[in-house]
């Protein structure tokens, strides 16, 4: 505050503009309201969401993804930003939504968790803004036609898991009264009582069991019409062993993590043990070195490798999941573009 007061003038300014800004963001929300309203459900989703997307895609990143066999965009509205920057951002949505339902894609629309968003950070305040941006989000795609929608995206990470789960309960007859399409949760499968959890596994030894906390998260979706799981981004340690259930345990390791199959099987028969389908929300392999020291335990690998491991992800996942989701749309003209073009053309 002390800032707003010393320079006043600079205060009125930037008012006057966030002002305009938002009148003017208003005008294109009502211009953008004519979405194609014909849902367009999908067998198997292929697809790719990034937290920039309203910002950074057009409508020829729209028409090349369509080339690359993605049927689904799914987009994320922020739940964490100031009233003012919140409302610049959902004009940008609502173009994405309509352009990608006017190419023919399903859309998936979910909260996003923001940049402080580990529950630690969560206050009962932050989730009455959520609960109130949530149920008006449920009601635009209801106008907009949008086939799948989803309270929060990695709800347990922004809320922890338990408390996401009472959450859940809560919000999700409130988001029945005002959207007909699918509603899934959408899980990280990875909270800060996990962490605490594999932090004093690993001290004995030990790997945190994966496949219980996944299918955990799987279980507590039973009232959804589907489950969408992330799969972060490996780390070295990890990689040695992510796609060979069958390799035995390197002297010198402290544990043998779960492989990727492991967990997909097991993920996979717990929805199906529920009737409900399953995919994959998001999965990452790190290609260039983020910014900060951002992300710097997992494993950063070149492009040819990136490709190779994209190929691996999906042949896991597809015998099993009911779609594959990308994190980022930041593989084109790479490698592993071409991966992603013959093998989601191959699943449709």
């Amino acid at each position: 505050m002390g800032f707003f007061k010393r320079h006043k003038v600079w205060s009125v300014l930037l008012g006057i503009i966030v002002v305009v800004v938002v009148g003017f963001s208003k005008s294109i929300v009502v211009s953008n309201t004519d979405c194609p309203t014909e849902r367009n459900y999908v067998d198997f989703m292929t697809g790719v969401v990034d937290p920039q997307t309203p910002f950074l895609l057009d409508k020829g990143d729209l028409a090349r993804m369509n080339e690359d066999n993605m049927n689904t965009l799914q987009i994320y509205f922020s739940q964490y930003l100031p009233a003012p920057l919140y409302q610049i951002e959902k004009p940008f949505i609502l173009g994405v939504i309509k352009e990608a339902k006017k190419q023919g894609m399903a859309v998936h629309v979910a909260g996003q968790t923001g940049p402080a968003g580990s529950s630690e950070g969560t206050t009962e305040k932050d989730i009455e803004i959520y609960t109130r941006r949530v149920l008006e989000w449920a009601e635009i795609c209801e106008e907009c036609g949008v086939e799948y929608f989803s309270p929060i995206a990695e709800a347990d990470l922004i809320l922890d898991r338990d408390r996401a789960i009472a959450w859940h309960a809560e919000i999700l007859p409130e988001i029945r009264k005002v959207f007909s399409g699918k509603v899934y949760a959408h899980w990280s499968c990875y909270s800060p009582d996990d962490v605490e959890t594999q932090k004093e596994l690993e001290q004995k030894g030990q790997g945190w069991d994966l496949v219980d906390a996944y299918c955990y998260r799987v279980e507590a979706s039973a009232d959804f019409d589907g489950v969408m799981l992330d799969f972060a981004a490996p780390t070295p340690f990890q990689l040695k062993y992510l796609f060979d259930p069958s390799k035995p345990k390197e002297e010198g390791d402290p544990y043998r993590p779960d492989s990727l199959e492991t967990i997909v099987i097991a993920t996979a028969a717990a929805a199906d043990e529920l009737g409900i389908p399953i995919y994959v929300g998001e999965f990452y392999v790190l290609h260039m070195k983020p910014p900060f020291g951002l992300m710097s335990e997992y494993a950063v690998i070149s492009g040819e490798e990136r490709a190779e491991y994209f190929g691996k992800f999906i042949d896991t996942f597809a015998p099993y999941y009911d779609g594959i989701i990308h994190c980022g749309w930041d593989f084109k003209n790479e490698p592993a573009e071409q991966v992603i073009r013959e093998k989601f053309g191959a699943l449709q």
